[in-house]
Order: structure tokens, then sequence, then C-alpha cells
């Protein structure tokens, strides 16, 4: 019986040293010939269509990948061609850094001399915007005394290219063009209402949020500025925020505003005083309503803030009544002047807003807190 056995290792060596059994080159090989390849480009000139055309190797188009982290250009023709980009960097006051905030700029960078030309570049944006004017107009018709509103209802009369002022006695005072087109509604006026209206002593802001890192805040902030302007105020403006950083309270103070604590937040007013509340805790606006709950200190108390005809809205009324219980008694009483329906920007700096005024011929009620608890926004 025969058995098989391994061929010796002399052998195997000896096949794998051999020369292949292929037929041997007779000369050397050609590569075959590629086609280039040729990019196509139309373009239209003075109504006319040109076409240009790129003719390019094809070894140009097949470049190896260098590894990650390298850096380096390819070798091919095509310009511009890179298999890595490095990160850009933001400049300091480019049209990007502005557009973004100071989030992305770098900690460096945010210099209090930075930050006062940020907020006045937020203030300039806000004043070329439609918003601006037609909030501009609203604060005049609703918090300036009647004898100012009939002194910029004449200033309207002559931007009208009317010199002529028709009054047409009725319970409500209206500015008549020559041709009888109503420019605008003024409440009756007597002698010696120049005295009544709201001549504010003070600015209060709540809930501004941190101005470092949020681009809305720096909005909001540029309006409160804006409105100390156009409401004269000559008085104290105060601000408060527990999320507000060391740097916004350094910049904060060189724009004017002196920083109030938690507990001077909630000292009632004693003063014609406008909370700037712009987009605030619904229990922060009944924290308010609740310490100034009196007739005499609602008579010299405006709120901008979130409308209060929104909380009405919404389904959760047991909710709103224990969180914020002063809210719906408020609104019974309050004259509210929504903000113009013009949107600014994406609609998120000041939207829901309105003024609310409290009139001094309305009666007071009652609010029961015996069920009252802590809004969860304001832990």
């Amino acid at each position: 019986m025969s058995t098989l056995q391994d061929p010796p290792k002399s052998a195997v060596l000896q096949d794998l040293d051999s020369p292949s059994t292929s037929p041997p080159a007779t000369g050397p090989v050609e590569a075959a010939e590629e086609e280039p390849f040729t990019f196509v480009t139309r373009k239209k000139k003075n109504g006319r269509k040109q076409e240009t055309s790129v003719k390019l190797p094809p070894s140009s188009l097949h470049q190896p990948a260098l590894p990650k982290g390298s850096g380096e250009q390819d070798s091919g023709n095509l310009p511009g061609w890179t298999t890595t980009r490095k990160p850009t960097r933001i400049k300091k006051n480019s049209q990007r850094a502005k557009m973004l905030g100071w989030q992305e700029a770098g900690q460096g960078h945010r210099s209090i001399e930075w930050g006062l030309d940020m907020i006045e570049d937020r203030i300039t944006t806000l004043k070329q915007s439609k918003f601006y004017e037609a909030f501009r107009d609203l604060v005049h018709l609703t918090l300036d005394p009647p004898c100012r509103k009939l002194e910029k209802a004449q200033e309207t009369a002559l931007t009208h290219n009317d010199p002529r002022l028709v009054v047409a006695h009725e319970p409500q005072e209206k500015l008549l063009s020559s041709d009888g087109n109503e420019l605008c509604v003024l409440p009756t006026t007597t002698a010696g209402d120049c005295n009544h209206g709201f001549e504010f002593t003070n600015m209060i802001c709540y809930g501004i949020g941190s101005i470092e890192s949020s681009r809305n805040s720096q909005f909001q902030l540029a309006l409160g500025i804006c409105l100390k302007e156009i409401l004269q105020i000559s008085g104290t403006l105060s601000i408060y925020d527990p999320i507000m950083t060391d740097y916004d309270k350094q910049l904060v103070e060189k724009l004017g505003f002196s920083i109030i604590s938690d507990e001077q937040s909630k000292c009632s007013i004693e003063s014609a005083t406008l909370l700037y509340m712009p987009h605030c805790p619904k229990g922060l606006y009944s924290r308010v309503l609740e310490i100034n709950w009196t007739r005499k200190q609602l008579d010299k108390l405006v709120i901008l803030g979130n409308r209060f005809t929104m909380y009405d809205e919404s389904p959760s009324f047991r909710q709103l009544e224990k969180q914020a219980p002063f809210i719906l008694p408020a609104l019974t009483i309050a004259s509210v002047s929504l903000l113009p329906k013009v949107k600014f920007e994406d609609n998120t700096v000041f939207n829901d807003m309105a003024f609310h005024l409290f009139p001094a011929h309305v009666t007071i009620p009652t609010v029961d807190t015996s069920q009252q608890e802590e809004d969860p926004e304001l832990l």
C-alpha cells in the first residue's frame, strides 16, 4: 500500500524561484491613451451665451488622499483643492463677529470697549428698522402727556405739507388735514392737562439675560437704551438678572445702568417708573404686581413685557392662578397697548410684548393668594 509523501523543501523553493511560465515581454508596454477631462462653463455676457472650457489631464482628477490633519495641498492642477480645511478665524471687528455676537469671537476679544461698540452697532441696526419707527410712534401715543401728543400731531401735520390744524371737538380729538383725512386720534385735552401723563423718573430692566452670550439680549438692552432716549428719562436706570456675568455687569455700568440686588428688586416703587421686562417668567410679573398692588402705586407704574392677554388664552388656568395669581386680576383693570405688528428680524426678540397701564378710575380687585405656589421658572 503506497502512502503520499510531502515533496522535499528544496523542490518547493526551486519552484518558487523559477521564472513565470507566461511569455516574456517583447518590449516596453505602452499605456493606453486617456482622453483629457473638460470642464465647460456657460456664462451670459451682454445677452449672449459664451462657453469656456478648461482641459485637465486625467491624472489630476485622481489624487491620493492625504492623512487627516496633514493640512497640505495636493499636487494636482486644480487650484485650491485641499484635503483638509483649517477652521477660519473670526476677526474681532468683522461683520461675521458682529452678526454672531461674542460667543464665537473668542474670550480674549471681549473687552469693554469692544462691548460698547457692539451695543452701539445693535442700536444703529435697531433704529434703521421699520419696527423701531412704529415702536417710537407707539411710545409717544401711549405714554406722552396729552399736550406733548398735540405737539407731535402738529409736527405730523407739517410733515404732510398741511400747515393748518383742524381739530374735531368730540370725545376724542382727531387731527385732520385740510381735505378731511384723519391723521391721528388724540385724547381730549383741557387746560392744565399738560401736567398729567407719564413723566418717568426711573426705569428698571428685569430679565434681559446675559448680554455676553445672547444676541437677543443685546437687542433688548439696545431697545431699553432707546426707550430712555425717547421718553427723556433723566432719573435712575436700573437692571437686574441673576444670570448676568461679571462682564455683563461691567458693561451695563459703563452704559449708565446701576445694578440692583435681588432684595432691591422686591421693593415697591415710589415714583413714576417704567418696568422693562422682556420675556420674563409669569411668576416675576405676578410678584411685581403683588408688591405694588395699591391704587397709589399702580398709578405710577407701566409694564413693558409679555402681553397679559397671552396668559388669558392659556388653557392651564389653575396652574396660572397658583403660580401667578395677580396676572388675570391685573388684566381686568389694565389698558394694554400691543407692540407694532412689524416684525424685527426673525420675530423672536420683541414678539408678544405690550405696554400695560393701570387707569386711575378703575377699582382694584381683591386677589386670593391662599393657594399661591412658587413659579418653577423663578427657582
